[in-house]
């Protein structure tokens, strides 16, 4: 099992959310592609595991089948997964002791740390024990992570290598950005600690600016602003980041309705169906993505030639605005011109300034804008109350504790230098579970707006697996102890990894009307897709899945109940496992599923689907 001394260890790939985890499965698909190895995806919606292998005869080698739970899918040679995949080893639960064994024989690696919540990053420390005392190698990436996770996140992995029970080793660090640190054993037993700044950028980097702007109407202000700056600066690509899908839908629409001629609107979302989000991502790719690259000195006329075309398209592409929710602060690399944001987490603020003139050099700003200008302005939204409080219904996902202490550092401290103020900022905008809990009347608001289940640390304590008091360093382990791993909660709510987590589900699209959307399945719900769905239908259909959640997913439910009741379906009982999460819908229905939902007292109009909206 000491995986270490193996030169073909596994490895395992965690990411903050399903789109950085779907991008980062078709990397690892192409560069494995050559050598053989099989990637397997998981997360909440990936419940068909997505083989990819050089020929059939490989693939006849893994069960597929097998790897239909998520718990199962950490044990594959390369995962790629969703970071609550893997930080729900560290609680209570029946396949606790199989997520174990599947992290202690990886080479496991989360990515984007600093998106973790309070609660996320007790569940790290507590997981981090663990591989440190199976040895397992652990890498752990962000370019913003506050100082204070870096040193318990150390000394977590310090206390497993060393068997500390009670916690005495501390390992002394100090930040350096940009820069890395490094725990290992030697072999000679010491413990090897590393802490090294990077090579200094190059080049230097701009500034970014932040412009507060603060409203009572966010979306109206939203839209007003890129409007503006569309005016303004007719050659620039502008952004517009909002922190929740339904702000996202409302600024599109009101920018839609004024857009300029020439100016192409793009919209970005986790409501949409698999393949839309897919031609959305791929095409903000080819227009904002990284430039083309030189061919070499050596390279042929036919070469330099074609560069040259494709770099003249690229610099010279229709302008375009661009409206999307956070997922592009980290799943996406892009370059705009211009951009505003929702306010945020200050390691979410960096991330977001990371996408403002990142690639192209002072030459092609001057094209754009006309003038280069002293720094980069990154334009915030802040969400008011009438009484100039700021609005809970605002910040979620995000909490009141966080945004207030964001919210006094972009006002207080307008010019963030890179990478010399990177640190601070982000240290300055950390808060700990004690934080959120203390925030009772916001806690109160976002559960009433929307529905959210939150996870208090009390549950927390009740539910996280206690790896590192209970097992690693346990003088004497029981087999009772052990058993205590798999040991379900009371509360089913313990068993979530977010602190805030909203219940959602996943739908099949289809549609029997006329002229329906590319994006979704065309024609009816099967007649037989309860009982005699082919793995061929399944795959295809995996295209046309859409998450929602709160009115949204109720809405969802509606036209699900529509649609299984023209079928003569009582109940959703599939006899392929990996539908029994993904629901059928039929958007002919739509008109149905509204009335069930009227009659059910809904006061919001019902859904409908979109080819640039998604189901908005």
């Amino acid at each position: 099992m000491r995986h270490i001394q193996r030169p073909d260890e596994h490895l395992l790939f965690a990411l903050p959310t399903m789109a950085t985890t779907d991008a980062m499965a078709e990397t690892l698909r192409r560069d494995f592609h050559p050598t053989g190895n099989l990637v397997i995806k998981s997360h909440q919606h990936a419940s068909f595991s997505q083989l990819d292998s050089v020929t059939p005869e490989d693939a006849r080698l893994y069960a597929d089948h097998w790897f239909t739970t998520s718990a199962r899918r950490l044990v594959a040679p390369i995962a790629v997964t969703t970071c609550d995949q893997v930080l729900s080893a560290a609680l209570n639960q029946k396949s606790t002791h199989l997520r174990l064994l599947a992290v202690a024989n990886h080479h496991v690696v989360f990515d984007e740390v600093h998106t973790f919540d309070a609660y996320q990053r007790e569940l790290l420390v507590e997981l981090l024990a663990w591989l440190g005392a199976t040895r397992a190698r652990v890498t752990l990436l962000s370019a913003s992570i506050p100082h204070q996770d870096a040193v318990d996140y150390r000394n977590a992995y310090v206390h497993g290598l060393t068997r500390d029970r009670k916690r005495k080793v501390v390992v002394p660090y100090e930040s350096r950005y940009p820069g890395h640190s490094l725990i290992d054993v030697a072999e000679d037993g010491e413990l090897r600690d590393e802490v090294e700044a990077d090579v200094p950028l190059s080049a230097p980097v701009e500034p970014v600016g932040f412009v507060t702007v603060t409203s009572t109407e966010v979306a109206k202000t939203r839209a007003g602003w890129a409007l503006q700056q569309m005016a303004e600066h007719p050659k620039c690509h502008v952004a517009v980041v909002c922190n929740q899908v339904d702000p996202t839908v409302e600024t599109a629409r009101a920018i839609a309705a004024s857009l300029p001629d020439g100016r192409e609107l793009i919209v970005l979302h986790s409501r949409m169906t698999r393949s839309q989000r897919s031609k959305v991502e791929s095409h903000l790719r080819s227009r904002l993505g990284p430039p083309p690259r030189h061919p070499g000195a050596d390279a042929s006329d036919e070469a330099v030639a074609a560069y040259e075309s494709e770099l003249a398209g690229y610099t010279t592409a229709p302008p375009v605005v661009v409206v999307a929710t956070q997922i592009i602060e980290a799943s996406l690399d892009l370059d705009f011109d211009i951009m505003g944001s929702d306010l945020a987490p200050s390691p979410s603020l960096v991330q977001r300034a990371g996408r403002l003139w990142r690639f192209r050099d002072e030459v092609h700003r001057v094209r754009r804008h006309g003038a280069a200008g002293p720094s980069r302005t990154m334009t915030v939204f802040v969400a008011t109350n009438k009484d100039g409080s700021l609005s809970a219904r605002g910040m979620f996902p995000y909490s009141s504790a966080e945004l207030r202490k964001v919210h006094d550092l972009v006002t207080k401290r307008p010019l963030l230098r890179i990478p010399d103020d990177v640190q601070s900022f982000v240290d300055d905008g950390r808060v700990t579970i004690e934080d959120l809990n203390a925030d009772v009347a916001w806690a109160a608001e976002v559960q009433r707006d929307f529905g959210a289940k939150m996870q208090m640390v009390a549950s927390a304590n009740v539910s996280k697996a206690k790896l590192l008091k209970d097992v690693i360093a346990s003088p004497t382990l029981t087999y009772g102890a052990l058993m205590s791993l798999t040991r379900l909660p009371d509360d089913e709510d313990a068993m979530r990894t977010r602190y805030i987590d909203v219940p959602g589900s996943t739908f099949i699209v289809f549609d029997s009307g006329k002229d329906p959307s590319e994006f979704v399945t065309a024609g009816p719900v099967p007649a037989n897709i309860m009982r005699a769905a082919t793995g061929n239908q399944v795959r295809a259909w995996q295209q046309a899945t859409l998450p929602a959640s709160g009115r949204h997913r109720d809405d969802l439910l509606a036209l699900h109940a529509a649609t299984l009741a023209s079928l003569g379906i009582e109940e959703w009982k599939p006899k392929a496992a990996v539908l029994e999460r993904q629901l059928p819908v039929d958007l002919a229905l739509r008109d149905v599923a509204a009335r069930a939902r009227q009659a059910d007292g809904a006061k919001d109009p019902m859904g409908a689907f979109d080819d640039l909206l998604g189901w908005a």
